[in-house]
This record gives C-alpha cells, structure tokens and sequence, in this order.
C-alpha cells in the first residue's frame, strides 16, 4: 500500500495516453474474428476499415451518477403500528400494521452484526394457469438481473458495494415471499429495497433475452448428464406427467417472457396484506419501528386469505419400476419412493414421519454400508406437504454397482418389513433422543433456528409458543409410535422404484 501511494501519484495523464499509443501500434496488428456458423460476416475490406476507425471516433467519458442517487426516489407517505402483541415465553412480539401486515420481532444476541429475515405468504404459482407458468418460474430471477426502481443490476450493485444486506424474492409453487439478512446499521437501507421489491419491480426485455440465452445452454448442457434424465423419469412418474414437473426445453423456453413474468410477480407480491415479515437478531428496535412505519407500512395492502390451488397431482397407485439405461459408467443409482396421503396435517404426524425416516437411515447405513460393503452412501428424505393435498413421502436412495441393484432392494425391503413387524431395538430410539436433544441446544442459540419457526407458526397460524423441546419430543417418541409410523408411511404395496444403469447393461 505504501508502495502504491508512492508510485502511482507520479503518474500523469499525458504519460498514460502515451503509453497507450505504444501499447497499440498502427503497424502489425492481427484483427480476428469470431462467429457462429452461417451468420453474416463482413468482408475484408469492411472489417479493415471498422479496425481503423477507432482513432477518430468521438467517445464521451462515461458518467456514472447512481451512487448519488437515493434509493427511493419518492418518499411514501408513512404508515403506523396499529397494535402489538407479545409472546413473552418466547420474547417474540407481533405489530399489527396500518395496512394489514404482520410483522414479527424477535432480538437476540447471539450475533452482533446479523438480523435475519423472512416474508411469507400462500398462493404461489398454483393459483396462475400452465400458460404463465415457465415465465412465473423465472419472475424472480429475470427481475434480479434487470434491476429494482430507478437502478438497473449494475448500478443497484455498486450502490450496495460494501453493504452486507441480502434480500431475494422468491415464487414456489404454493408459496411466495423474500428472504435476506442485514447488520442493525444497515436497517433503513434494507426496509426501502424490501419497499421497492414489492412497489417498483424492474422486468427488462434485454435481460428477459439473456436469460434465455443462458438457459438455452444450460437445456443443451444437462443433456451430457445421465442423473438428469434419471431425475427426469422420477418426476415423470411421480406426478404422472405434470406439465409443470418436465424439464425445461427449448419449446417451453418461448413461453418466458418479460411482460407475463412481471404479470406473475405483481400479482404475487400485489400487497403486504397477506404476509407475514419475520425479523430475528440484534434488532435495532428503535430503527426498525421508525422503518416499518415509514416504509413497510407503505406497500399497499393487496388481496388478503389466498390459499394454494390443488391441481390434483397425484403419485401412481400400487407398484411402479422402470430402470433408465444412460450413460457409460459401471454405476447404477436406485431410487425407491413411498407417499401416502394424510387426511389432515398435523405437527405430530411430520413429527413421527421424520423420525421414522433417520431411524431407518441409520438401520440400513448399518446393514447396506457397514454390513454388506454395497454402497458408500444411503439416504432416507421424508417430505411432509401441508398444503394443497396434506401428504407426505420417504425416498430411499443409494449408489452402487449395477450388478447389485437387486439385491440391495431386497435387503430395503426386508429392513422395512422387520421394523413394521415390531424388529426394532430401542437403542435406536435412545439414540434419535439423544441427537434431538444435542440439535436443539445447539439450533436454539441460533437466529436461522427462531426465523423458520416463527414464519411456520404465523405463516399456518400455529400456536408460535409451542416449540419442540427434547422433553416434548420424548414424550411424543417412542418404539411403538416408530414402528407404526413405518407400517403406515412405508407401505410394500405402495412404492415407486426407479433404478439408474449403463447402457452397456441393457
């Protein structure tokens, strides 16, 4: 650094034209170009006389004035706290605002410099038609790279420069809603692009282009990949061809464009009315009242009570395989899936459909793994859905040799059968006590842990004081309760097997 402030003060203007005009002669020089095939390439001639042109060109100095300009270029009129409620068990409070929002407080200490947080609302894309579906997919992502308010992407960039705030909306297929984090110093800063986010989205026909560009490569690219076409057969199934579960391909890419995505977004982030706004962290709570009311409160109110859409996609019933043949490695990849649907969600059943599944990946990492040296890696996923169709599934899934698909199956099965039959040591549910409990010390000094919780709890209206505490979770575990729940969310008559192979074993 001292060596830079004593050399580069010495250097003037004139010596940097200079040394410029040495750097690129008007002797030999070699002008290359390079294009796609069948494209219009200018003769020699032309491409000589574009080459020689630069010296008397008139080219302005570039002005770049946005770090000058203030975010909001419009200051809204301010709104209130209308009421607030406190949960003391929990040392979160709810703020009830003048246009309908919800915001939720909790201050921690268990970072200096970090707030964290989150927007939750219902709806998502199942309530837009298959028409406006692939460019809703993309909404969020086409306005991060075309901007927000009066910035496009690169001023908007260079105006947060040195900043820690994130902030990204995001559109599920039954959810929509914004997540990001900030410092306590940054809280005004971080309220007016959560203000423009939802006011003053930017949706460029430019950037629409280049996104497509980019995603046209990335169709050709994940075609070299054998797990693609593998993931691919596995959604196929499981939703029985839903348009909205293939893959993205060059036809369904023409129906992305800037102006339906801009229709998608507004319409989900139309109001504040039916979010809730998590904040958890070292709150600067004085600044973050004086923001809400100044710049939360003013995002119109919207559409209050959407709820997702059943679309009435639904797993084949009884037994499905299929083996895919692709690729040229001698490794194979099984997928077993199970789903059941549950009537009515509640926090015990993901509870026990949860549990259940790390009781059996533990099981079959002993037997598959350690026993019978037949994969590196097993995994056992349960997915709960709440909403629109209250279901839930179990994915098994392993690595192995292709000559081994068979009979690693089996052992599965065999494993799940002897635990439905009442086979399962207690040990196993000592165990998951023991970890539940060593997870929760842990996650409940965490800001991430207090963020997830309190937007399920508002988001589904559940009580938010009700936390899963180790005392809780034994009371509600037990060998029974795991044996049961295997019996009835691993059902042998009731799966879908997917087995990936080298075409070479075809």
């Amino acid at each position: 650094y001292d060596l830079y402030n004593s050399i580069i003060p010495g250097f003037s203007i004139d010596e940097i034209n200079r040394y410029a005009a040495e750097m690129i002669p008007e002797n030999g020089r070699t002008v290359t170009v390079l294009y796609p095939e069948g494209a219009d390439v200018p003769d020699r001639d032309r491409i000589l006389q574009i080459a020689e042109s630069g010296p008397g060109m008139n080219v302005q100095a570039y002005v770049d004035d946005s770090l000058d300009q203030e975010l909001v270029s419009d200051v809204p009129e301010k709104g209130s706290i209308v009421s607030r409620t406190s949960y003391d068990e929990i040392g979160t409070e709810l703020w009830h605002l003048s246009n309908g929002a919800d915001v939720i407080i909790k201050n921690t200490d268990f970072k200096e410099d970090e707030i964290l947080f989150s927007a939750f609302s219902r709806g998502g894309l199942s309530l837009h038609p298959d028409s406006e579906f692939v460019s809703g997919q993309y909404a969020t992502l086409l306005e991060t790279l075309s901007g927000l308010g009066d910035f496009n992407s690169v001023q908007l960039e260079k105006r947060l420069a040195g900043l820690s705030i994130r902030l990204s909306p995001y559109i599920g297929n039954n959810t929509e809603g914004l997540t990001g984090s900030f410092s306590p110093d940054e809280t005004e800063t971080f309220m007016q692009m959560l203000y423009l986010y939802f006011t003053y989205p930017v949706f460029d026909g430019k950037a629409n282009d280049n996104l497509k560009e980019r995603l046209e490569s990335l169709i050709e690219n994940r075609k070299a990949d054998p797990m693609n076409e593998y993931r691919d057969r596995i959604n196929e199934i499981m939703t029985r061809d839903d348009y909205r579960s293939r893959p993205l391909d060059s036809e369904r890419l023409q129906g992305l464009t800037a102006q339906t995505a801009g229709q998608v977004y507004r319409s989900r982030f139309s109001g504040a009315d039916d979010f809730i706004f998590v904040f958890t962290g070292n709150i600067d709570r004085p600044a973050i009242e004086a923001a809400c009311a100044q710049w939360l409160s003013a995002v119109p109110s919207g559409i209050a009570g959407e709820q997702p859409r059943d679309r009435g996609v639904r797993p084949p019933n009884g037994i499905v395989s299929d083996t895919v043949y692709r690729g040229i490695d001698p490794q194979s990849r099984v997928r077993i899936s199970f789903s059941t649907p549950l009537g009515k969600w509640t926090p015990d059943a993901e509870l026990q459909i949860q549990t259940a599944a790390q009781v059996m990946e533990t099981l079959m990492r002993e037997s598959l793994r350690e026993d019978l040296g037949g994969t590196y890696h097993i995994s056992v996923k349960p997915s709960v859905m709440r909403e629109p169709w209250p279901s839930a599934s179990v994915n098994i899934e392993f690595g192995c040799d292709p000559e081994r698909t068979g009979e690693l199956s089996a052992k599965v099965f065999e494993i799940i059968n002897l635990v439905a039959s009442g086979s399962l040591e207690e040990q196993y549910i000592v165990r998951q006590e023991q970890q539940n409990r060593r997870s929760y010390e842990k996650d409940v000094e965490e800001n991430q842990f207090w963020l997830n919780h309190l937007r399920e709890a508002f988001g589904y209206g559940d009580d938010p004081v009700d936390i899963l505490t180790p005392e809780k979770f034994d009371e509600k575990i037990s060998r029974e309760s795991i044996i049961e729940a295997v019996k009835t969310y691993m059902d042998p008559a009731e799966y879908v097997i997917v087995v990936l192979k080298p075409e070479s074993a075809n």
